[in-house]
């Protein structure tokens, strides 16, 4: 305290436990901030599962999606899923589309995520790319649905892969 005193001209340092204030001086029009200094609270750890899901295969000639796949979220536990991609190769003039079903509160929420084509070698064949940050919820022993489909057409075979990533909490 003996190094602080000397380095504020002699003056106690003043802690303030309120919001940031400001303050006019007379013989300026300045404003100064104070500084808050709060003590810190210790905050109870979250305990977190990491969780990936991952749905993908082969889409057959005619059919326009994967078959549904469902993730039962474990009993006492949210479910939080961060990022959605999907991925994979379609014939031309197509593209692929992920959709996840959650149910939050007995509602049931469907997103939908298309994706970006990008036209490869060879030229009957295009990837399909799509990345997202998301914050979706599903509560405790509902399914999350997930599927992959098809835009533009059913013809010719396509491959189709849908991850997910979060982590489950208590609930």
């Amino acid at each position: 305290m003996r190094g602080l005193k000397s380095r504020i001209g002699g003056r106690k340092p003043e802690l303030i436990y309120a919001s940031l204030m400001a303050k006019k001086t007379k013989r300026s029009t300045k404003v100064k901030q104070r500084v808050v200094v709060r003590p810190a609270r210790p905050v109870a750890a979250i305990a977190m599962t990491p969780v990936q899901i991952v749905h993908g295969g082969a889409i057959p000639d005619g059919q326009a999606a994967l078959p549904q796949t469902k993730y039962t979220v474990p009993a006492g536990k949210t479910l939080a899923i961060e990022f959605v991609a999907v991925s994979g190769a379609v014939p031309d003039g197509q593209r692929l589309v992920a959709t996840v079903g959650t149910v939050v509160s007995r509602v049931i929420g469907y997103y939908i995520f298309p994706s970006t084509a990008y036209p490869t070698t060879p030229a009957y064949r295009t990837d399909s790319i799509g990345n997202q940050p998301v914050r979706i919820y599903a509560d405790a022993g509902t399914d999350v649905t997930i599927w992959a489909s098809r835009t533009g057409g059913e013809i010719g075979s396509a491959v189709a892969s849908v991850v997910l990533s979060g982590y489950l909490f208590d609930a």
